[in-house]
């Protein structure tokens, strides 16, 4: 028999748990089921939510069979079916476009970023602002983020090898996307004279990126170049780049990966220099003989024209005495004039040969400088296309909601995912999403004269970010390891970076929903709150804060077989978090009058679900309060 009132414990299933202070039930919302969401919707009403995330399973030309879901299958009739059903259980929703989709910066997960693949995420977006204006009248549309492939920058983490590391580039007006290894470069000892780089004539160089003109160490016993040891590191030389535009704040700022990926080019380049060099000389020569021999042509013809049978040998042997290399070719019958014009042909072609492979090296050399101009960190050309796409999507939602009158603003709700899916995934990334993306957004409404402190409050309320606890603990497991500490101290560790991390995101109005599930930092398993080792309690406790006015959703997907899974997700949160799930949600002393009459859902009605014994001649279906099927005390 439970003792109630004079233990922590709420019921027999209950082990000791301290819940946070005042909170309540109605503070979760539950993510529905993919597939048929008007079905979803009333089933998770059933559990007593009061908030119910509606989820799309696919793009594209749908099939609910599928489960490739997409709003524009469900029709005006069952739109306003949903946001009847939703208005008269009190139910608010929000909405997540196909789960399939991921990063709307167009990149074609090959090589580029493509205007197309653009195009085609923002029409997706569209159509999901649209069912959302229809069906819940405003709130989050959920994007999952994965924008463009990228070396994560956080120094904490350890994604994948250091010998394997690669630095990524795009070109602005190709949209190609450009991978180059992070390893060393082998590059001479430069001389320096107070701390800059020099020429010959030991002056500073003007442009100190001018690598052709740098000065190598010479060996003073050898006379041989001083090669750098171990090579130039990637972080030895961004450090550089970074002093560099800390001394230079007026000049264009310079981007590492950027500057990396020209020595590697331009070393490359040099190389052939030696050989180029002989190609221009050779193709000077060649021309020179050409014109000489192609003057002489007419002459000789003219020659071979006067001179009588009789005097042909003499003429011969004239030829023979001035051009002695083209002698055999007067002994296979052909005339001086003849012999001439092959060998002025032959001069002429190995002049052109070598005149390419020297204008081939000057393109390369051009081609590298605009190269230059036009690539950048693909961090910087990645991010505009993100903040292109969801600016145009949050302008479209405004504009909805403008002409629907909606109550509240249909937002734009990227989310952050796994560190594997690229950038977007690590909360600074988010933030930068979300930020440039307004900043986007308030450019765009100047041009359809929407302007000042009324654009950027307009782009807040239509851009605002979703967290995922569960993703953002899966990166637990690159967090660098203090081999001092047990792993358990080192996921605190981890906890205390990720809670102060979302709480900048918070202070600062970035995020606008909330998904909470659970898992052991390894996959993204949706376990019950509780069931994993996320900082969920502290992180909860934050979004709590005046702050955070948004929804906290639970999200299912590893609760038992024979639960209604929705439900099984939720009541753990409950359980965990705000108190008993059947005996006690609010309140701090739990008494037989609490049950009674302080009421399950605030009411004083009985559980509509009860499971074990309790359920009498009901079947397994509906016992959802118990996944082990014990008997409540």
């Amino acid at each position: 028999m439970v003792v109630f009132g004079s233990t922590d414990y709420f019921h027999a299933m209950d082990a000791p748990k301290s819940q946070i202070k005042e909170m309540h039930v109605k503070e979760f919302g539950v993510s529905a089921k993919i597939g048929d969401v008007l079905q979803a919707l009333k089933a998770d009403i059933a559990t007593g939510t009061q908030h119910v995330e509606l989820v799309f399973g696919g793009t594209g030309k749908g099939s609910l069979q599928g489960m490739n879901t997409n709003p524009e299958m469900f029709d005006r009739v069952k739109r306003e079916e949903i946001r009847k059903l939703a208005k008269i259980n009190n139910v608010t929703l929000s909405t997540h476009a196909a789960v399939n989709m991921a990063g709307f910066s167009g990149f074609n997960n090959r090589d580029a970023f493509e205007d197309r693949v653009q195009q085609d995420k923002l029409q997706e977006i569209k159509r999901t602002i649209e069912f959302a204006a229809d069906t819940a009248g405003g709130g989050a549309v959920v994007l999952h983020t994965g924008e463009f492939p990228r070396t994560v920058k956080d120094s904490k983490f350890k994604v994948g090898s250091d010998k394997q590391e690669l630095l990524y580039l795009a070109d602005r007006e190709t949209g190609k996307v450009v991978a180059i290894p992070k390893s060393p470069l082998d590059v001479p000892q430069w001389k320096k004279v107070n701390g800059e780089y020099v020429d010959l004539d030991g002056k500073p160089l003007k442009d100190q990126r001018d690598y052709a003109h740098r000065v190598p160490e010479i060996n003073k016993e050898t006379g041989e170049i001083l090669w750098k040891k171990g090579g130039l590191k990637f972080d030895e030389f961004a450090q550089e780049i970074k002093d560099w535009n800390r001394a230079n704040p007026k000049e264009e700022q310079r981007s590492p990966e950027k500057e990396f990926l020209f020595l590697q080019s331009f070393q490359q380049i040099q190389a052939e220099q030696p050989r180029v060099v002989e190609y221009q000389e050779r193709a000077k020569v060649y021309m020179e003989n050409y014109e000489k021999v192609k003057d002489k042509i007419d002459a000789w013809k003219e020659l071979e024209k006067r001179t009588p049978k009789d005097k042909e040998e003499y003429l011969l042997n004239a030829f023979r005495s001035e051009f002695k290399e083209l002698a055999p070719e007067l002994e296979k019958g052909k005339k001086p004039s003849e012999a001439l014009e092959k060998y002025a042909h032959s001069m002429k072609e190995q002049a052109i040969h070598y005149q390419e492979g020297y204008i081939g090296f000057q393109k390369n050399v051009n081609n590298l400088w605009k190269q230059h101009k036009n690539i950048d960190a693909i961090e910087k050309v990645g991010l505009d296309r993100t903040a292109d796409t969801f600016a145009d999507a949050a302008i479209y939602a405004y504009r909805i909601g403008k002409q629907k009158k909606l109550d509240k603003a249909v937002f734009v709700a990227p989310e952050n995912m796994f560190a594997e899916y690229g950038y977007g995934g690590h909360p600074q990334e988010l933030k930068q999403i979300v930020v440039k993306s307004r900043e986007r957004m308030v450019e765009k409404l100047a041009e359809i004269g929407v302007k000042g402190p009324e654009a950027k409050k307009i782009a807040n309320e239509h851009i605002k970010a979703t967290f995922d606890t569960g993703h953002a603990n899966t990166w637990a497991k690159y967090f660098d390891e203090d081999k001092s500490l047990s792993p358990e101290q080192n996921k605190k560790k981890f906890d205390k970076w990720l809670v102060g991390e979302i709480k900048e995101l918070v202070d600062e109005g970035i995020i606008g929903n909330v998904h909470i599930s659970d898992n052991f930092g390894y996959q993204d398993e949706h376990l019950n709150v509780g069931g994993g080792n996320a900082p969920i309690r502290d992180l909860v406790d934050l979004f709590r804060q005046d702050k955070y006015k948004g929804k906290l959703v639970v999200e299912w997907g590893a609760q038992g077989p024979e639960e209604q899974q929705e439900a099984g997700a939720l009541l753990a949160a409950w359980a965990n978090l705000a108190g008993s799930p059947i005996y006690r949600v609010e309140g701090s002393s739990p008494t037989w009058n609490d049950i009674e009459s302080g009421g399950y859902f605030g009411t004083s009605s009985t559980p509509f679900h009860v499971s074990g014994n309790y359920g009498g001649g009901l079947g397994k279906d509906w016992r959802l309060w118990s996944y082990s099927e014990a008997p409540i005390e």
